[in-house]
């Protein structure tokens, strides 16, 4: 799978299966990503506190959430931990 050649995912550098909650063959898919550098949603939706985020701009944050979230599920993954501090804002 090529899903860390999205532009709105970021880069995997490794991933495979363990079993995490040591119950006989119940094995999960772990995922190791490169660390998110530059500013976050969480960030920037706290810097934005004091004015109104132009319509536009919300548009292009929903779009790129989706784009990189449809990516996904066209590989049957799930993003288990969606958040703003998970998302990075791209300009």
């Amino acid at each position: 799978m090529e899903a860390g050649q999205h532009r709105n995912l970021v880069r995997i550098i490794d991933h495979g299966w363990r079993n995490f909650s040591r119950r006989r063959g119940v094995d999960e898919l772990y995922v190791v990503d490169m660390e998110l550098y530059g500013e976050t949603l969480q960030d920037y939706l706290r810097a934005s506190t004091h004015r109104r985020i132009p319509l536009s701009e919300v548009w292009n944050i929903m779009l790129q959430l989706a784009s990189g979230l449809a990516f996904l599920h066209k590989f049957k993954l799930v993003h288990r931990d969606i958040k703003p501090s998970n998302g990075a804002v791209l300009h």
